[in-house]
């Protein structure tokens, strides 16, 4: 059984391509990053609209992506949900799947309320503009162009997933920098989950373009400068709450995709 990767068609394949070579892209400049990425600029006309997640999401076959991407499906289930007959983890795993990509505008929309919130935004705004444009930029391929189920499936996956991990990554450094993460998602199992999917092959080209983007010295510099007030981070941090104020919960867990190890512990 093919995974993920290999399942792309060439057109979308050529589309990915170009984002693999986004890091040699993407330059400093006296404003900031520059983001705008020639693939994006390009790819929507400004008097067409972008489709609908929720419109695209309901084109897809739901039992012809699971069945092709079963042996996947069988992977998860055994080490998140196998409390459960294979045909109802796999209908689970997979609803966790269309929520996963749903989520990408709120998350966005919450990253960008806590950046303007906590004098962030100089920091955030780039990784939420390339979150976003990959976004746009898969949506408006399959407007453009017809896939079947399985392919308009991948196709929002793995943009919902270098979104996911952007956040991950800015949740984790300025956890490591300020002792609590900017949001209070954590996004690591459901991550995980949605590379088992995608594939080691193509998900790994993908962690490796998130994970360059980053650099500690710019996330340590944007959190000095913002001034955060420390006695609230210290607060936040004794209640074991995020930057946002909330406790931290995990977006797998909440969809009863709990890994083996830590739902043996709790029954």
């Amino acid at each position: 059984m093919p995974d993920g990767f290999s399942t792309i068609k060439p057109a979308i394949i050529k589309a990915l391509s170009d984002l693999w070579r986004l890091p040699t892209q993407i330059r400093p400049t006296p404003q900031g990053w520059c983001c705008k990425l020639p693939l994006y600029n390009q790819i929507l006309p400004p008097e067409l609209p972008l489709m609908n997640i929720d419109i695209l999401l309901n084109q897809v076959e739901s039992a012809e992506v699971i069945s092709v991407l079963q042996n996947q499906f069988c992977r998860i289930a055994a080490m998140f949900s196998h409390d459960l007959p294979s045909e109802q983890a796999e209908a689970r795993i997979y609803r966790f799947q269309v929520h996963y990509i749903k989520a990408v505008a709120e998350s966005i929309r919450e990253v960008r309320q806590l950046g303007s919130q906590f004098n962030l935004t100089a920091l955030l705004d780039p990784y939420l503009e390339l979150a976003s444009s990959h976004d746009e930029a898969a949506r408006e391929a399959l407007r453009t162009s017809e896939f079947d189920s399985l392919h308009q499936f991948l196709t929002l996956l793995q943009a919902a997933y270098i979104c996911h991990r952007l956040i991950e990554e800015l949740d984790d450094r300025i956890e490591n920098f300020i002792g609590i993460p900017l949001t209070h998602v954590n996004l690591m199992n459901a991550n995980l989950i949605t590379h088992e999917i995608l594939g080691d092959r193509f998900a790994n080209r993908l962690d490796g373009i998130v994970t360059s983007l980053f650099q500690a010295s710019a996330i340590t510099k944007a959190l000095i400068e913002a001034q955060l007030d420390k006695d609230l981070v210290q607060a936040l941090q004794k209640s074991d709450l995020a930057l946002s104020g909330q406790p931290v919960r995990c977006l797998a867990a909440d969809h009863q995709l709990i890994p083996v190890a830590l739902s043996g512990l709790s029954s």
